[in-house]
């Protein structure tokens, strides 16, 4: 019979996963980014101990942090730690039946939309209210709090007049790319811990060959049609027809993004980058808007232009 002590690799897991959990409740900022990379670590423990023991584990450490957090009055978001860990299982899942790269993406994100639309629509429902008049109204709300946090931000004081004075159109803009901007960001969120725990797993002997070759990902040839007619589309006066066209046309240029994000991972690996510079690389993208629009417009021309071709190794491996 297993006995877990410090030195036990269950008994460390159970420790990490608490200890990322509760943080989020004890500092609610910092520990987000924690609480972000909880799939990945709940993914590469899967690999090493057990789906079914991580699956376990984290749900013990989800309903004791629940529990301290509420007799002590922190700040715990059960609907936010449960998806993340929900997610870390799903990858794992999914990626243990040898799925594709596409699949063990895009199904945890969908599992993640799914819940998360029925947890805002299906209580609207029951009292015969609009779904999207509820989904406006929590969206709202969180804009709202971020723009509180914003402002407390030490920013020179006409960049504060000038947030102040289109802060309506900012938020009628922002409220309309809810849907896309909700998409991307799950999306994004689920590939970037699907590569965090495929880097665990391979620094601790564990290969995972269906994951191999990411860097010669390509977005379909089609979509370029979807990109061109609903960027157009979103110009159409008619608000409806805008909405879904600058949702749409925000999706797909998204696409483009990872094709992107593939093209510099080839070329990372033919310069033999460091693993913790290529994540550091990767994470900065993700909060600097500027370089995610450079990314994706590179995505966009390898269609025509294969930038791979210059630099890859004639037999590379992931």
């Amino acid at each position: 019979m297993k006995t877990y002590f410090p030195g036990n690799p269950a008994f460390k897991a159970i420790i990490n996963i608490i200890i990322i959990i509760a943080l989020s409740a004890v500092a609610p900022g910092p520990g987000f980014f924690l609480l972000a990379m909880l799939p990945a670590l709940l993914f590469f423990y899967s690999g090493t101990l057990g789906k079914f023991k991580i699956g376990l584990f984290f749900l013990i450490s989800f309903f004791l942090c629940w529990a301290v957090s509420s007799l002590l009055n922190l700040s715990f978001q059960p609907l936010s730690v449960f998806l993340f860990g929900l997610m870390g299982i799903a990858i794992a899942e999914i990626s243990n039946r040898k799925a594709t790269i596409n699949k063990i993406v895009i199904y945890p994100a969908l599992l993640i939309l799914v819940l998360v639309a029925a947890y805002l629509i299906l209580p609207g429902l029951q009292q015969n209210e609009n779904p999207w008049q509820l989904i406006k109204s929590y969206a709202g709300k969180q804009i709202d709090d971020t723009w509180t946090v914003l402002m407390q931000f030490p920013l020179a004081k006409e960049d504060i007049n000038f947030f102040k004075q289109n802060e309506i159109a900012f938020k009628s803009a922002f409220l309309k790319i809810v849907p896309s901007l909700t998409v991307c960001s799950t999306v994004f969120m689920v590939w970037l811990n699907v590569m965090l725990g495929k880097f665990f797993l391979h620094k601790n002997g564990v290969v995972l060959p269906h994951l191999s070759g990411l860097s010669q990902w390509r977005a379909p040839e089609k979509l370029i049609w979807l990109f061109i007619l609903s960027g157009a589309a979103s110009f159409i006066p008619d608000s409806d027809i805008s909405f879904f066209s600058v949702n749409i046309f925000l999706i797909s240029s998204f696409i483009y993004v990872f094709q992107g994000f593939a093209i510099i991972s080839s070329l990372f690996q033919n310069k033999n980058v460091p693993g913790f510079f290529r994540y550091f690389f990767y994470i900065f993208i993700a909060v600097e808007p500027f370089l995610m629009i450079a990314i994706a417009i590179i995505g966009l021309f390898d269609l025509w232009i294969d930038f791979r071709r210059f630099f890859v190794k004639k037999q590379e491996s992931s």
